[in-house]
């Protein structure tokens, strides 16, 4: 409350806002779903936001100064994310395309990813060569293979047409507050098929689709702001008190950009003075 009330001025008008967002970062186990998808999805999108605040916008600033600058090994995860969203080819829009097929299940969408033309040409993408219910990934974290069980299943997992226009419906207003007139009236069951042809139903918006969705607004708002990163390393896999794994912190590091930020930075010109700092320091 003491932060709320020192970024208010005279009134109840907000004029700044601090906010915190708290990520676990990327996800790899035994066998990844669609859960870890749409978490690494997450986490791919801010790693860009990440390089290209850091990276990006670094490089143009020295280019408009006239300053050299050592090329670095810098790892652009702008193709990536472009893999997982591209609109009309993307495994997201893949995703949703399947799931409104009439017989449209796991295996298709399978299907569909390992024989697209794009797919096979994409560096950021790999097609299971033991497993025939996976596909890969990379990430700019690492290679993560997916299964494809349950991905169709998930991604259709809504709640119930009468659930949704219920809840609009509530005289209470924090209910009321969690739905939109618009998702009561995507949640009205419609007539099987789309405009364009094929099957299926469109009234509702898919798990994926409302993912992203959510993840542009949220990445509109850091993108507005002056952001500041704090990077927790986790020391050790055992949780151990004061035990530390030099490889495990280092893979860490390296898998969040911050060593290639560090060797930057130690290449360039790190130390910026204001003009009139400068002059009344040296």
């Amino acid at each position: 409350s003491c932060v709320n009330d020192a970024l208010r001025l005279k009134g109840s008008t907000v004029t700044m806002q601090v906010s915190v967002l708290d990520i676990f970062g990327f996800e790899v186990f035994q066998q990844n779903h669609f859960e870890q998808f749409c978490i690494n999805y997450a986490n791919e999108k801010l790693q860009l936001h990440f390089n290209h605040y850091n990276f990006m916008l670094e490089r143009q600033l020295y280019e408009r100064e006239g300053i050299e600058l050592v090329e670095s090994d810098f790892v652009d995860n702008s193709a990536c994310v472009e893999l997982i969203e591209g609109k009309g080819w993307g495994i997201q829009a893949c995703l949703d395309d399947v799931c409104i097929m009439p017989k449209g299940d796991d295996q298709a969408l399978l299907d569909r990813l390992t024989q697209s033309a794009q797919m096979k040409n994409h560096p950021h993408f790999d097609s299971a060569k033991r497993r025939s219910d996976t596909f890969t990934i990379n990430h700019y974290a690492g290679s993560v293979p997916y299964t494809i069980k349950d991905f169709c299943e998930k991604n259709k997992d809504l709640l119930a047409a009468d659930l949704v226009t219920l809840l609009c419906t509530s005289k209470n207003k924090f209910f009321n507050s969690l739905f939109d007139t618009s998702q009561a009236q995507e949640a009205t069951p419609s007539k099987p098929g789309r405009k364009g042809g094929g099957g299926g139903s469109v009234a509702m918006k898919s798990v994926s689709a409302t993912f992203k969705t959510d993840l542009g607004s949220l990445m509109d708002a850091i993108n507005a702001a002056d952001p500041h990163f704090v990077r927790c390393v986790n020391p050790n896999g055992e949780k151990k008190a004061n035990c530390f794994v030099d490889q495990k912190a280092v893979e860490q590091l390296r898998c969040g950009g911050v060593i290639e930020a560090v060797r930057m930075c130690r290449e360039s010109y790190p130390a910026r003075y204001q003009h009139a700092e400068f002059v009344g320091t040296f």
